[in-house]
């Protein structure tokens, strides 16, 4: 996936630093070059945007009609990743009407990456992208859909929220950004990581905290404590720092401007709904862990050792660790937290996490802009947008690793500051020719990577390595499942991994129910193991799978053995 390419530029960030380099050649030697054409453009944009309720429509849509054709080339995406089966055993888990499951019949042949078995068995994560995943199952049986049209909600609502701090132009802009930069296709779209649940929260509480001050109060006091809900679910490190800095706001609001004058009216429903949502929260720890106070993502540190946190919190350390995946993990996590201890390597992390957040958000396309950084904090409601960034980057920088969901809940935070650096370039005839050109490269950075992936086949493989960072690469676990079910019956596979193995290539992830699957899969812990699981689950054909192979197979287990 895009944001696991490593520190160096891909193919297709170079091919867009090229169509910037274009757009730059033409702002100096013809700044009114498609003057009539960008004009015609602006002039649909304010009609459509003078209908705030259709353009959040428009904007909703446009990344579901983008993604559903690129459907027969870039069909469901399959889990690969350790978050993405913890977060669908959660979906699985709740679509068949439990909060969690038994532990399972020789656990430590099933343990694996953020998987807790005991004291039940489950993911270590707060429950929002489990339910919208387990909606879409029970809808539709098709997971990845909550996923799709939780995309398109959270595209709308960054128009909704943008209308709140910049003109219906803008923000109509702004959502149209969003749908090319992150909305068709990247990982939040093609994966199960949870990208869009969090953005949903965030954007819902940056969108009603202006409206506070205008008409119906109350009802956006609900929609912000709503998305307080959301994140509290899905990131509640985020909710929490949101939620103080909301209430910074409004005590500015009402002792130091006077602009609140109705306080009450705006904390009760906010505190009624937060208060029911940190119930239900203890309810769900205490059927997890046995405590209502004790989150399952803390279980699954003091069991593992991660994640890790912050690099101003001692290191989360753990006696033993049999199971090897699990100690290569912690302590791979170990040492990036260990990075606190050395300047270079703190620089280095820096670099990483900057790239990673540049790669997702920005690209070389809405870097320009940013020369105009300085000359935005002056305008109305950016203070706020200032101390949301500064309170955020400090959390991001002093994590221990960094990946761009985490600042999901500010996404509308990082495209107002992309917009607000935008308006700022129209000053000048060159500016305004990138203004308009630099949003049309986001366009083109989707449409040339669908019609490459159409024409794929007709195309020589190097044309194709352009685009193909954008894409995700085949999975060779969900290809042997689906040979697995095609041939009906029950299976055992037992998973032998190298001592060289990538841990990042996990096979062990079973449904919520092992016994009852019809598909197992166990980690190989020695030949004993073996003979245990296949007493324990008879009636199966076994079969050895073999992840580190080229390329990696299954092999039916020898009936001599």
């Amino acid at each position: 996936m895009k944001f696991l390419s490593g520190n160096s530029l891909t193919p297709f960030e170079v091919f867009q630093g090229g169509l910037v380099c274009l757009a730059l050649a033409v702002a100096w030697i013809r700044p009114r070059a498609f003057g009539y054409f960008f004009s015609l453009v602006e002039a649909w944009l304010r009609k459509l945007a003078a209908r705030p309720l259709l353009s959040c429509l428009a904007v909703a849509l446009l990344p579901l009609i983008l993604r559903a054709i690129l459907l027969p080339v870039y069909g469901v995406p399959e889990p690969g990743v350790h978050d993405e089966y913890g977060f669908l055993l959660q979906a699985n888990t709740f679509a068949s009407g439990r909060w969690t499951n038994p532990t399972p019949p020789l656990p430590e042949n099933f343990e694996s990456i953020y998987i807790l078995m005991r004291p039940t068995y489950t993911a270590q994560y707060q429950i929002a992208q489990g339910v919208v995943l387990a909606a879409a199952k029970i809808l539709t049986g098709i997971p990845w859909l909550g996923v799709y049209l939780g995309m398109g909600l959270a595209c709308g609502l960054l128009v909704w929220m943008l209308e709140a701090w910049l003109p219906a132009v803008w923000a109509l802009a702004g959502g149209l950004i969003a749908v090319f930069q992150f909305g068709v296709l990247s990982y939040w779209m093609n994966s199960y990581f949870g990208g869009t649940v969090p953005c949903i929260g965030g954007t819902l509480v940056l969108g009603s905290l202006p409206r506070l001050l205008g008409r119906r109060p109350v009802a956006h006091s609900f929609v912000l404590s709503s998305g307080l809900a959301i994140l509290m679910h899905s990131r509640p490190l985020e909710a929490l720092i949101l939620f103080a800095i909301s209430l910074g706001v409004l005590a500015y609001w009402v002792f130091i401007t006077r602009e609140l004058r109705a306080p009450v009216a705006v904390l009760a429903p906010l505190m009624t709904v937060l208060l029911a949502s940190a119930a239900f929260m203890g309810f769900y720890n205490w059927k997890v862990t046995g405590s209502t106070w004790e989150l399952p993502y803390r279980v699954n540190q003091k069991l593992y050792g991660t994640p890790q946190g912050f690099y101003w919190q001692a290191p989360i350390t753990v006696a033993s660790l049999p199971n090897r995946q699990l100690r290569y993990e912690y302590l791979a996590q170990l040492k990036l937290h260990e990075r606190r201890h050395s300047i270079k390597a703190l620089v280095a992390g820096t670099f990483g996490r900057l790239r990673t957040f540049w790669g997702f958000f920005l690209t070389p396309i809405l870097t320009l802009p940013l020369i105009f950084l300085p000359r935005i904090w002056r305008a109305r409601g950016m203070g706020i947008v200032m101390a949301m960034s500064i309170v955020f980057g400090l959390e991001y920088l002093t994590f221990f690793a960094f990946l761009p969901q985490y600042a999901a809940p500010i996404t509308g935070v990082i495209l107002l500051v992309v917009l607000q650096c935008i308006r700022q370039m129209r000053s000048t005839p060159a500016g305004l020719f990138l203004s308009r050109a630099l949003p049309l490269l986001l366009v083109a950075s989707v449409l040339i990577p669908t019609a490459g992936r159409f024409l794929e086949p007709a195309l020589p493989a190097r044309v194709s390595k352009i685009w193909a960072s954008e894409f995700g690469s085949e999975l060779y676990r969900a290809r042997l499942l689906k040979v697995l079910l095609a041939q009906g019956g029950r299976h055992l596979v037992i998973v032998r991994y190298r001592p060289d193995h990538v841990v990042d290539t996990e096979w062990v992830y079973n449904d919520p129910d092992i016994p009852k699957s019809p598909v197992i899969w166990a980690r190989q812990i020695d030949s004993d193991s073996i003979v245990k699981l296949i007493a324990q689950f008879p009636g199966r054909k076994v079969w050895i799978g073999e992840p580190d192979a080229n390329p990696p197979a299954l092999e039916p287990y020898p009936t001599s053995h």
